[in-house]
């Protein structure tokens, strides 16, 4: 279900103009058919037509900036991890000259003792 609504949107990102072009010329033919075959008058022709086109654009606007957001927050949702994948890396970077630092404390302890035991052999 996932893979069909990504290749819908990648569709409809790609080809989202020609769609609705395409819809408006179709409206504009309806239009054009009511009027020889209806006989609409033709102000009321220019009157559906700009109403239709206002109507259309507005859609098309919205959608088209609501894609623009979208790959917005996806963008912004990729950089938070990427902070989030840097960030751990870095922590562990931290752990480990950490435990680098507790072992070489441990060394020292250790050879510090060895150090007294062979100097109370002597």
């Amino acid at each position: 279900m996932e893979i069909i609504k990504i290749k819908l949107n990648n569709f409809i990102n790609k080809y989202l103009e020609i769609i609705f072009t395409i819809v408006w010329f179709l409206f504009l033919l309806i239009l054009v058919i009511l009027i020889i075959y209806m006989q609409i008058d033709t102000k009321d022709f220019f009157s559906y037509l700009i109403s239709f086109t206002i109507a259309w654009f507005a859609i098309y606007l919205t959608i088209k900036i609501g894609k623009n957001s979208q790959k917005t927050l996806d963008n912004i949702n990729e950089t938070v991890i990427e902070i989030k994948n840097l960030n751990l890396e870095k922590d562990q970077i931290n752990i480990k000259k950490e435990n680098q630092v507790i072992k070489q404390n441990r060394i020292n302890k250790i050879q510090k003792e060895n150090d007294e035991y062979e100097n109370k052999l002597k």
